[in-house]
Formats: C-alpha cells, sequence, structure tokens
C-alpha cells in the first residue's frame, strides 16, 4: 500500500511541477507575472484556466503511471532455447537474456525464415543460474514471466522472468 501511494505522489510530483514551471514561464514571457499589477479581467481566467489543464494532465499521467507501473499487465509461459545472458547496466546491474523460440515465415514470403526472439530480464538469482546452466548445455527452458507496461529503471526489458524449468 505504501509503495501504490508513494508512487502516486511522485508520479503527480513528476508531471504537476512541470507543467506549473510550462504556466510560470509563460506569464514571464509574456510580462504578466504579477496579475494584480495588470488589473486585466483575462489574465486571471486564463491562469485559472492555466492551472485546471496542468492538474488535469497531471492526474490522468500519475493515474496513468500507478496503473501501468504494476508487474501484473500480463503474464505467460515461452519455451525455447537460451541464446545470450549478459548482466549490465551503469548504476543498476541486471541480467537480461534471449530465448530463440523457432522461426516463422513472413507472410508472402515462403522461402524466407525470420528468428522468432524473447528478450527478457531476470531478477531472481537462482533462475539466473537455471538460465545459465540451459544456456551452457543448449537445452529448452520453460519460463513464466510478468509483463510491466512501464518497466522499473533497473530493468533491461519489460518482460520479467520470475521462474524458469
Amino acid at each position: 500500500m505504501f509503495g501504490a501511494l508513494l508512487a502516486l505522489v511522485l508520479a503527480y510530483l513528476a508531471f504537476a511541477v512541470p507543467a506549473a514551471l510550462v504556466v510560470g514561464l509563460v506569464y514571464w514571457f509574456t510580462g504578466e507575472m504579477d496579475l494584480r499589477e495588470h488589473g486585466s479581467p483575462v489574465a486571471p481566467k486564463v491562469a485559472l484556466v492555466a492551472l485546471v489543464v496542468a492538474l488535469l494532465l497531471s492526474g490522468f499521467g500519475a493515474k496513468g503511471c500507478v496503473m501501468g507501473c504494476a508487474p501484473n499487465y500480463s503474464d505467460g509461459t515461452r519455451v525455447g532455447i537460451v541464446t545470450k545472458m549478459t548482466r549490465k547496466g551503469l548504476v543498476w546491474k541486471s541480467w537480461d537474456g534471449t530465448i530463440a523460440m523457432g522461426a516463422s515465415s513472413p507472410a508472402g514470403k515462403d522461402n524466407t525464415l525470420q528468428p522468432v526472439q524473447f528478450d527478457f530480464s531476470v531478477a531472481d538469482p537462482a533462475v539466473v543460474q537455471t538460465l545459465q546452466n540451459k544456456l551452457t548445455t543448449g537445452e529448452r527452458v520453460t519460463v513464466h514471466y510478468h509483463e510491466w507496461i512501464n518497466s522499473p529503471i533497473q530493468y533491461g526489458h519489460d518482460y520479467i522472468i520470475t521462474e524458469a524449468r
């Protein structure tokens, strides 16, 4: 619960602060920074409309981030042969890999085959060890994954492997 609330607050700030800065910059550049000085009935209305639009956009953005930043967007199972496992990242190191799931022929082209690959990230060290063992032996692996709409920054891909056998 606390994590979702924190994500909502951070997402709201990420959208509301830039919107408020844009409104402030518009008034600064147009010379209408102090609305009381001008006495114009139009300037407060413009400010009110800009504020309402900024709040609405930031609210929709925060809701979209909280709803889309959950790991339960989709989940499923894939089967194939692990062809690559790498540990990479500048700040957060993550294990990323690729599973070759076979090949398919594009529509209308019978003589060509396109490889079908599944790119993923792994957070659990036990799953990493299982995938590395399958990589060295060349055996087929069955993985269960969760897909994020907006994956966290520490992962390289939207698909996070949670189980491998």
